[in-house]
């Protein structure tokens, strides 16, 4: 699921950016009439290419994750978009928010049986319970846990350098391993101004980090390349996680959004995706936003939708599996991908959702493609979502890799019996949050012709 995403964003690299904008933890309601992703699309003619969330309010104490956003996190990734969520979790000492870098029991933050410890495990529980539910929609998430990690105005920036690591990799431990979630890319989210806030003692190592973010605050978001090219020597895809104009402070009011993608086309070239932080910074409330996302280097949600942000490959896959064939295909990221002889894709020996009903499968510059078995259609699953494609990578028309009906001579006429397609459907959905279903259900209607 999480493979297909990061191939994506990693074929981008030096060749486009995916839009996106940040809704916090208002759901639904930013696609409705007058919200801030329904008025984008109404000024521009285009949906962002990945919407953001949190499970907190900026200011909240609660002790446990509001899954508020994940009605919006669904109905999006079902419409073609990417995902990524932000983890604002309050002080787990103090219980204030996540602001509060008054005080914290460092020492007792991964120790077993301490009241911060538990607090942390509550904490994670819930959002284990809120990414599991994304998983069991086929949403691959962009986690960002614990951003603007270098800075002084979190209760994480508290911890010494080594304490933040080993906080890092007992959290990608504990929703991974115990949590049993793999939908999960995990984003390393810096603040810009190495000089004075320089982040490289606080990297957790390359088998703990997915993609890496900086956060930039400027009408000259340029000004940042210096700490991207530090980034990008890391070697993992880079998204600008928040990005305002001004200030942190305060937004630019006559800030145009051509800017920042005159930026992306160069200084800031090899960033792959950015995310608009909420009002007053948001797309909706900026300049010339139609003519920056009508852009050919920005991506948006109907590109993702269609494939079209998939790169050009250069050859056929050497290997086509079939029902008969067995084997296997290894994505980009080593993930293994079989079919069955019943046609069940699988990943990893997981059947993969919407898989079932397949009569091929290739993976081709590290993307995987699935052929119908009645339809004989193509499709590319791009995070975690299946997509027709007009031709097959490589060739002017797809391939033909259904059996032929007629017998060979001297042989028994073969029994052919069409496979069921299954799709994905969030009434699969229902047992678990029959609310959450509808609310679903209503952002569809508003998202789709």
């Amino acid at each position: 699921m999480s493979g297909s995403t990061l191939a994506l964003l990693k074929s981008l690299e030096g060749k486009g950016a995916i839009s996106g904008q940040f809704t916090e933890i208002r759901g639904m309601a930013q696609i409705a009439s007058g919200g801030a992703i329904a008025t984008i699309e109404s000024l521009a003619g285009k949906w962002p290419g990945m919407i953001g969330g949190d499970y907190w309010w900026f200011g909240s104490t609660q002790a446990t994750a509001d899954l508020t956003f994940n009605a919006l996190a669904i109905a999006y990734a079902a419409a073609g978009g990417l995902v990524t969520l932000s983890l604002s979790m309050p002080n787990p000492t103090t219980a204030k928010f996540s602001g509060d870098a008054t005080a914290l029991d460092s020492a007792g933050l991964l120790a077993a049986g301490t009241a911060t410890h538990q607090a942390l495990l509550v904490m994670l529980d819930s959002i284990a319970a809120g990414l599991a539910q994304l998983q069991a929609a086929g949403v691959t998430v962009l986690l960002r846990p614990f951003h603007e990690l270098n800075g002084t105005w979190f209760w994480w920036s508290l911890l010494p350098p080594a304490q933040f690591v080993s906080l890092w990799q007992f959290v990608r431990d504990y929703l991974t391993k115990s949590k049993g979630l793999t939908n999960l890319l995990w984003v390393w989210s810096v603040n810009a101004g190495f000089v004075s806030y320089p982040p490289q003692s606080r990297y957790p190592g390359d088998a703990y980090v997915d993609v890496t973010g900086i956060d930039v605050y400027s009408s000259n978001p340029a000004d940042a390349a210096g700490d991207v090219a530090t980034l990008v020597a890391l070697g993992h895809p880079v998204m600008l996680s928040e990005f305002g104009s001004g200030s942190a402070a305060a937004a630019d009011p006559t800030f145009e959004e051509t800017t920042l993608i005159a930026a992306l086309k160069g200084p800031l070239s090899k960033i792959v995706a950015w995310q608009q932080w909420w009002s007053p910074w948001g797309m909706e409330t900026a300049a010339a936003v139609k003519p920056a996302l009508a852009d050919p280097w920005v991506l948006n949600r109907g590109d993702l939708a269609s494939g079209a942000a998939v790169a050009a490959p250069t050859s056929a896959s050497s290997t086509i599996l079939t029902t008969a064939s067995g084997g296997s295909v290894t994505d980009a990221t080593n993930n293994v991908w079989t079919l069955t002889a019943a046609g069940i894709v699988e990943r990893d020996g997981v059947a993969v959702a919407g898989g079932a009903g397949t009569g091929a499968l290739a993976v081709i510059d590290g993307v995987v493609y699935a052929q119908d078995a009645t339809s004989e259609v193509w499709f590319s699953n791009i995070g975690g979502v299946w997509a027709a494609v007009a031709a097959f990578p490589g060739q002017t028309a797809p391939p033909n890799t259904t059996p032929p009906t007629t017998p060979t001579p001297g042989s028994a006429p073969p029994v052919v019996t069409p496979p069921t397609v299954t799709h994905l459907t969030l009434a699969a959905l229902v047992d678990q949050a029959a609310a959450l279903l509808e609310q679903v259900r209503q952002g569809l209607a508003m998202l789709l012709p």
